[in-house]
Order: structure tokens, then C-alpha cells, then sequence
């Protein structure tokens, strides 16, 4: 297209500027050998009618990454991107043949050393971690001149050009006079959390050229990993508050953490070696189960089921527990004092539990029925079924929502007067972990380790597929900085940063 020179040449198509006879950004070919004599008519027609083509490829590329490609891909924030593409709205067919043709991001790894000095690129911004400090910056606030809606900024981040183009050499002089105040010196740690997306990639390339000492890290996250703890153990059990993480072990052993930092404040072997099968926290305060039957909090035993506890809960008049005898107990915090309720649900209901702060009881299992009791008086007050067993169960903050997890990967949700508000589907084992931080919104987790977030602005929307474990997903949450927390089986916490869903 451009004779060579050896000059920098700006591609049409991505708007950067290259040195290389094909741009690396998109692949147009910049530079040819040279032609003798003008172009016929029907070279131009033939060379004008594929840029078009790739322009239009380029930015539904954009929108595809904008929307979760390589992961499922919301068709809402797709299809708002559309009439922003060059040359409009494509078809589905098309949309499709495109996903087969993009290319997977290169040379990744999730899992890494990490550094006391690094940089860490994702879809949200830059971090910079030396030792106790922490630097970061959106994007926005890097590059103020994206656009203010929030899909909208993520298409152009990933590389969209649309109706309103930037030049790519103000782009990456923006990027990189935005990147001044991170300093990396030598043998930093650069991770790129998300090379597929155009101004990341712009990121990297920045501050590798400035740090050439570097160590570069791709991973196939999109966002960065804000706390990694390991414990050394094959969890069994745990339980996630906004300010605590707490787990126990297969010999008895329990352990907490204190949220945000993720600094550890308890670690205690049991009075035995019984395998800990149920977590709990209420402030500071632990509460165990485990198989032999024994509920304790802060190590003392309240309450003894005759045989395995399956799940504990906690609440401010009393501890929740229901076992494998098929009874629920409420054991109030000082059982000298008051005698416990029992709750007979039987023994194919009794898998899952979950407490409201406003006193309602959720218990489920294998008989497929969510069951909820009022907490002091034990009465049963509503029935929900599914058409799976029930693995877990949370309820909203405000105690109107309830969620099942269960063992077909799906996630039931309803109101606790009994309206039903729909199935959510994305994971493919059993749902060992579930979480309904806000409106609309859900966490959870499967026995293959995966862990989902249905950000809520539709019911029917794919998940965000945030990470894994290797192995069973204990317990998700979010804690007080609004970071999701997640325990695998594998003895690893993870604390994941979202990005909040845009509203409308």
C-alpha cells in the first residue's frame, strides 16, 4: 500500500504507526514492492472495498473483547457496540465466522512468582505494588479524553476505532505520558493482564521499552489478582464476610484472615483431629462443624449432631447448623442459658443452609426443595423447587432474595415471598458456593473451581467468568472494599476486582 522507505506509516485501519511493511496491531499490509504505471479502476474498487472489510473486522474484533471474548460474550453490551463499527451492524453468521478467526491471546499463564516491585496491566488500569505501597490508576483517568459510557470506553480500550477515531500515535503518547508516575526500575515485574486489548498492549509496550531489565508476565485474567494467600492445605471449608476469611482443614485446623489486607489473625488445631466440614464467622468470632457432629464457636462446643454437620451459619441470636440426621439446630450463643430448637427437615434436605439477618432459615439438598423456616419459631413459611439438587444457598443483603446453587451448574433465584426470577447458567459443575452481594447481582463457585459473577443488569446474561481454583470452590464473598473473595479447595484465597456493571 505504502512504498518502502523506512518511515513510519500509519495504518488505516488502526490508526497506528509502524515501522513494519505489515502493522503488528491489525495485520494490513503497509508497505509493497513498488508498481510502475496507476492503478487500474478495478484495483482500486478491489483495494477500497477490502479496507472497508478490514475496518469493519478490526472494530467488531474490539467489540467482541469489549463484550467477554475469549469468554462468553454478553449479547446486550454487543449488540450496543454494533452501531458504532465501521461499516454498522453485522449479521450473526458473520459475528460467528469472526469468532472462529480471532486469535486466542498468546503466551499466557495464569499462575506466576509474583515480585515485592510490579506493574500490573488490566481492563480497569494500571497498579504498581513495591512492598506495603500501592499505586493505581484507571484508565480514565490515564487517558481522559475515552469516552464516559462505560462499554462505549471498554471498546476503545480493546481497540475500536468506531465513529469517533483517535490517531493511534496520540494514543500512545497519552498512554505513555499517562505511565510518567509509575516508576519500575530495574527488574520490575510487568503483568498484562489483558494483551488482547489494543491500549493495554500500548501499556506494556511503554514501560517495557522503558524498563528493558524487566521481567513481562500475559495472563489470560483480564483483571489483576488484588490478594493471593497460600495456606499450605487442602481446604475442606470456609466461610467469606465483608472484613473476614476463615477455614479449616481435614485434621481439625482452623484459620482466618483479616480483610482487606489479608493479614492472619487466628490459626488453632481443634480439640481433635475431626475433619472440618462447616464454616462460619460472625464479627471476629469462628464457628466450626465438622464430621463427627461437633458445632464450636471460638472453639468451645455449643452443640453435637449425631453424625456429620453438613453447613453452619450464624446469626446474631444464634448459631445455625443442620447435619445428616436431617435437623436443623438453632443453638443460641450461650446454650446454658437457652434451650435449642430443632428443625426436622430429613435427611435429603439437609446439604445447604443459609440464615437472613432478618431471622429466616433457607435449608436444601437432594429432595430438590428449598424450604424456608422462620428462626424463632421454626415454623416453615415457603417452599421453593428446583430440578437439581441443591449445593449451596445465600440470600440477598436485604433478606427479599434467595439463591440456590446447584448441582446441575445452575444458580435458582427468587424472592422470599416465592416469585420465581429465573435460572442463571454459565457454570458446568456443581454450584459448591454461591453469594448475592447486591441487587441484582451474583457470585459462585463450582467443584471444578470455576468462579462466576452475574453482574445484574440482565437475569438471562452470561456470567463474567472471573478465575479458578484447582480444585473445589469453598466459599465466595465480597468483602468491604467490594473486591470478590474466593477459597478453592486447593488452599489458595483469592481476591478478585471487578468491574461494577454500567446501569440502564
Amino acid at each position: 500500500m505504502i512504498s518502502a522507505d523506512g518511515d513510519a506509516a500509519g495504518c488505516p485501519v488502526c490508526r497506528m504507526v509502524s515501522t513494519a511493511d505489515v502493522c503488528p496491531y491489525c495485520g494490513w499490509t503497509l508497505r509493497t514492492h513498488w508498481r510502475a504505471g496507476p492503478a487500474s479502476a478495478a484495483a482500486r474498487q478491489r483495494f477500497t472495498a477490502e479496507l472497508a472489510d478490514a475496518c469493519g473486522d478490526f472494530d467488531l474484533d474490539a467489540a467482541l473483547r469489549a463484550a467477554g471474548h475469549p469468554g462468553p460474550v454478553d449479547d446486550g453490551v454487543f449488540a450496543g457496540l454494533q452501531a458504532h463499527l465501521r461499516g454498522g451492524p453485522v449479521s450473526e453468521a458473520h459475528r460467528a465466522a469472526r469468532v472462529r478467526l480471532m486469535p486466542l491471546p498468546a503466551d499466557t499463564r495464569d499462575e506466576y512468582d509474583t515480585a515485592s516491585h510490579m506493574i500490573e496491566i488490566d481492563q480497569d488500569g494500571v497498579c504498581l505494588s513495591e512492598g506495603t505501597r500501592t499505586q493505581a490508576s484507571t484508565w480514565t483517568e490515564l487517558f481522559p479524553q475515552l469516552a464516559s459510557d462505560e462499554d462505549m470506553r471498554r471498546f476503545q480500550l480493546a481497540g475500536g476505532i468506531g465513529v469517533s477515531p483517535t490517531a493511534g500515535q496520540d494514543l500512545r503518547a497519552a498512554v505513555a505520558a499517562g505511565l510518567v508516575g509509575f516508576e519500575g526500575g530495574q527488574g520490575v515485574l510487568l503483568v498484562c493482564h489483558t494483551a488482547d486489548w489494543l491500549v493495554p498492549r500500548l501499556a506494556l509496550e511503554v514501560l517495557t521499552e522503558r524498563y528493558p531489565s524487566s521481567r513481562v508476565v500475559r495472563t489470560g485474567r483480564g483483571r489483576r489478582l488484588s490478594l493471593s494467600i497460600t495456606t499450605g492445605r487442602r481446604l475442606t471449608a470456609a466461610a467469606v464476610t465483608a472484613g473476614l476469611v476463615a477455614a479449616g482443614d481435614g485434621t481439625g485446623h482452623v484459620m482466618a484472615w483479616q480483610l482487606p489486607e489479608g493479614r492472619q489473625v487466628a490459626d488453632s488445631q481443634g480439640a481433635d483431629t475431626a475433619r472440618v466440614t462447616a464454616v462460619a464467622c460472625s464479627g471476629r468470632t469462628i464457628v466450626t462443624a465438622d464430621a463427627a457432629g461437633v458445632v464450636r464457636a471460638a472453639g468451645r462446643q455449643i452443640a453435637q449432631h449425631p453424625g456429620w454437620v453438613a453447613a453452619v451459619r450464624a446469626h446474631t441470636s444464634a448459631v445455625v447448623s443442620v447435619g445428616d440426621d436431617g435437623e436443623v439446630r438453632v443453638t443460641p450463643w450461650d446454650p446454658d442459658a437457652v434451650v435449642a430448637r430443632r428443625i426436622v427437615v430429613g435427611r435429603l434436605a439437609a446439604s445447604a443452609l443459609a440464615v437472613s439477618d432478618d431471622g429466616m432459615i433457607a435449608v436444601g439438598g437432594d429432595d430438590q426443595t428449598l424450604r424456608l423456616h422462620d428462626l424463632h419459631t421454626g415454623t416453615q413459611v415457603g417452599a421453593m423447587v428446583t430440578s437439581s439438587p441443591i449445593r449451596s444457598v445465600a440470600f440477598g443483603r436485604q433478606g427479599a432474595v434467595v439463591a440456590a446453587g446447584c448441582a446441575d451448574g445452575t444458580v435458582r433465584v427468587w424472592r422470599t415471598v416465592g416469585q420465581d426470577l429465573g435460572t442463571l447458567r454459565g457454570l458446568t459443575g456443581a454450584v459448591t458456593a454461591v453469594d448475592v452481594p447486591g441487587v441484582g447481582q451474583v457470585v459462585a463457585g463450582d467443584n471444578r473451581g470455576t468462579i462466576a459473577w452475574w453482574p445484574g443488569r440482565r437475569l438471562a446474561e452470561q456470567p463474567v467468568l472471573v478465575g479458578s481454583h484447582e480444585g473445589p470452590v469453598r466459599a465466595v464473598g465480597i468483602d468491604a472494599d467490594g473486591r470478590l473473595i474466593s477459597v478453592g479447595g486447593d488452599g489458595l484465597i483469592r481476591a478478585w476486582t471487578l468491574r461494577q456493571p454500567t446501569t440502564g
